[in-house]
């Protein structure tokens, strides 16, 4: 049988719970992987995001 590579999204994700008007330094950074084939999404912080990734998402919470 030949595995075929997961179809998913990643999105800038934060470590922890975000609290209003804190600052995007005050939290660790990764993705939050969500898979199309029916797989339980998954949270890595192997690579962090952008800035601009994690404003463009978050912008609304942060400082």
């Amino acid at each position: 049988m030949i595995n075929k590579p997961s179809s998913y999204e990643k999105c800038a994700w934060p470590a922890t719970g975000l609290r209003e008007d804190s600052k995007l330094e005050e939290y660790d950074w990764g993705y939050l992987y969500v898979y199309t084939d029916g797989r339980l999404p998954e949270f890595q912080t192997i690579e962090r995001p952008s800035e601009r990734e994690i404003r463009d998402r978050w912008g609304y919470y942060l400082k």
